[in-house]
């Protein structure tokens, strides 16, 4: 963790949705310049290898694409795509552990509370869980017009 006024590193998670890729632009007005490390975790499980190698295939354009994201938005980026284990939070949480960030960002898909609860939140056991400060970037709302 850069503690000497350097460069902010940051690790941001992203699933390919277009809401991943503006939590990007969006820390990028807050965090830029500084260098990067995109992940992409992964979770299909195709059942041959040449579908495992495909899904990975996918996974890795994914997070270079996200990556050059990234550069656009002030980071030396540089993208990892990892299978996830058990769950996509939990192999998050491991990448901040090996790559110590200052800053892990990810974007909430906006759940409601019961869909939350149901399904879980990657977002809400990373906040929970994180070693590292989180910013969580909300989905894009429409702006109501004041009267």
């Amino acid at each position: 963790m850069s503690t000497n006024g350097d460069a902010c590193h940051v690790l941001f998670c992203v699933d390919g949705s277009q809401h991943s890729l503006r939590a990007i632009r969006r820390a990028g007005r807050l965090l830029a310049p500084g260098r990067a490390l995109v992940l992409h975790v992964w979770s299909e499980q195709p059942s041959t290898p040449r579908g495992r190698e495909a899904a990975a295939d996918a996974a890795a354009v994914l997070a270079r694409e996200a990556s050059e994201v990234a550069a656009e938005a002030g980071f030396d980026g540089a993208p990892l795509s990892i299978r996830a284990g058990e769950r996509v939070a939990d192999t998050i949480l491991q990448a901040i552990d090996s790559h110590d960030p200052d800053v892990v960002v990810l974007g909430s898909r906006g759940m409601s509370d019961w869909q939350s609860a149901v399904l879980g939140s990657v977002s809400t056991s990373v906040v929970h869980e994180s070693s590292r400060p989180v910013l969580v970037i909300p989905p894009e709302q429409e702006r109501k017009d004041s009267p």
